[in-house]
């Protein structure tokens, strides 16, 4: 490796978030795949080494900013390579051994028939009874008529850690209907998605109740209509939470019947904001869009979207702490909702692109997505909340919502109402 030589980048798929330890910032790495230690931390020196190597383009330019940063210190290019062999060793380089790594495990994800839970024994319960009864403590006993319920055909719910939320949780999980439904629709974030926007999968959704079956033939269909926005393999799903955490629920829910879900995890929109007024003119999805819409207006479907709101804080790459940014980021989250309420897919993109999604909305694209295939129906919020990390000086919005039928007024033409 020489002089002129290109050098591996950071890795884009973890998280370095700033933690405090006694009086010492620390750097906590957070790695989805569980390549790198699972206690790494690293010190305010070290990750500023490792931006410097893990942002330039030659070991050259790596030398000149360490010489730079230590005052005029000469470091050799031996040192240099030393450090990156280091920083490989860790898996926070997207070197030929990270991607080696990486595609052997998804090969091997490739051939499970289940997604097996991650989350089962540390942030709720593996053993069947005690999920149980920490899910009906959240859902509670006093549910609205089940007049209300059934007419029910969608709920927005959190995907944050469950013992953070349990009120806005509970408050979506309320509302399930007490007519089973005949299908599911899962919308969730894919936190580890860079470069697609939709990830399926035709494995059965594993949960300590018992397995999610999928409906494979529809997910099928949906893979045939989407084009090039798919990612190729469904590796994104392997340790993504924001499905795991409606799939307890929908478990536990549904009981012993066999109701099969439809998985779908949402990447970025963020590149398109500027480009469409509104998520459905974005073409290479539009077909997609279309076919979803079919099946989600359908009798007997019901959607579950799986998000968070805002995430503001170090935490989320602001400079500025979360108390400073959260009368702005509330405002902006009740924006988005009251679109949502309405059932208003342009007003929600404008928002989003008013703010230039500066509060780091992670679930922007699967209500975008919802938003659009959704039909005459209309929101109304039941709780939100910004959930504080006092420990990084960070918080993410969080909300339950329900969306219910509206029926068509034969009396007025092209009208609509509410019962």
């Amino acid at each position: 490796m020489g002089a002129e030589t290109d050098i591996p980048r950071i890795r884009r798929d973890i998280q370095i978030l700033p933690a405090q330890t006694g009086n010492q910032s620390v750097y906590i790495v957070q790695d989805d795949l569980g390549l790198c230690p699972a206690d790494l931390t690293l010190m305010e020196d070290s990750l500023v080494t490792l931006a410097v190597i893990g942002t330039k383009k030659t070991i050259r330019e790596v030398q000149a900013d360490l010489v730079r940063l230590s005052g005029g210190s000469l470091i050799s290019t031996d040192e240099i390579h030393a450090l990156i062999r280091k920083f490989d060793d860790l898996f926070l380089l997207e070197t030929p051994r990270y991607h080696q790594t990486r595609r052997a495990l998804m090969l091997e994800y490739n051939t499970l028939l289940t997604r097996e839970s991650r989350l089962a024994g540390t942030v709720y319960p593996d053993m069947p009874d005690e999920l149980r009864a920490l899910l009906e403590t959240v859902i509670g006993h006093d549910r609205p008529d089940v007049t209300i319920r059934d007419r029910t055909v969608a709920i927005v719910a959190p995907h944050i850690d469950l013992n953070v939320a349990k009120p806005t949780y509970g408050q979506a999980y309320r509302y399930w209907p007490d007519t089973p439904p005949e299908r599911i629709v899962m919308l969730g974030t894919g936190h580890s998605m860079s470069q697609d926007y939709f990830s399926l999968t035709f494995k059965d959704y594993q949960t300590p109740l018992g397995p999610l079956r999928t409906d494979r033939e529809t997910v099928a269909m949906l893979k045939s209509r989407l084009g090039g926005g798919v990612a190729y393999t469904d590796f994104a799903h392997k340790n993504e939470h924001s499905l795991e955490m409606q799939s307890i629920f929908i478990r536990h829910l549904i009981g012993d019947r066999d109701i099969p879900v439809i998985p779908i995890l949402c990447g970025s929109f963020a590149e398109l904001l500027t480009s469409v007024e509104r998520a459905a003119d974005f073409i290479q999805v539009a077909g997609f869009f279309a076919a979803l819409k079919e099946i989600i207006r359908k009798p007997g479907v019901f959607t579950v979207v799986g998000v968070d709101l805002s995430h503001i804080g170090p935490k989320f790459g602001h400079r500025k702490s979360a108390r400073s940014m959260e009368r702005d980021a509330q405002a902006h989250d009740r924006q988005l909702i009251s679109t949502l309420t309405r059932v208003d897919p342009k007003a929600f993109w404008h928002e989003l692109r008013h703010i230039r999604d500066r509060f780091n909305v992670c679930g922007a694209s699967s209500l975008a997505t919802f938003l659009e295939c959704a039909g005459p129906v209309e929101g109304e919020l039941l709780e939100y909340r910004m959930v504080h990390e006092a420990p990084t000086d960070s918080a993410v919005g969080c909300a339950a919502m329900v969306f219910r039928k509206k029926d068509v007024d034969p009396t007025i033409e092209g009208s609509t109402h509410a019962i």
